[in-house]
């Protein structure tokens, strides 16, 4: 069976896609702009700066270090538990382990199910 794709349907995406991309579009254009020439309006920014991202690291800098630091530490935190467990779910044999083996997939693709489900049928 081919699949038959038209012009149109890839326009409607292509067009959609740009509506829905835009407000990302407009905050980088405005942070890109001077302080006076926002209210303007431009598509590109006129009054090209970089001083409010100067503004902005010079203000949230050390608040962006401890956000950091928190994070680093939540990762290696997670893998320091996450990966000796799940080499003994795999490798080690223990009571209940094809059950418990059996359980996590369900739960696993349990989860891509109810996504599907959500999404509308776009065919």
């Amino acid at each position: 069976m081919k699949h038959r794709s038209s012009w149109w349907k890839t326009l409607i995406g292509i067009i959609l896609t740009l509506i829905m991309l835009f407000p990302v579009y407009w905050m980088i254009n405005i942070s890109f702009t001077q302080r006076r020439s926002i209210r303007s309006g431009d598509l590109f920014p006129k009054d090209f700066t970089l001083d409010n991202y100067a503004s902005a690291l010079s203000s949230q800098l050390p608040y962006l270090g401890t956000s950091l630091l928190v994070a680093i530490g939540c990762v290696i935190l997670t893998l320091a538990i996450a990966l000796p467990s799940s080499y003994a779910i795999v490798f080690l044999e223990f009571k209940g382990s094809k059950s418990m083996n059996f359980l996590l997939i369900v739960a696993h693709d349990s989860r891509g199910r109810y996504v599907a489900r959500l999404l509308p049928d776009l065919q």
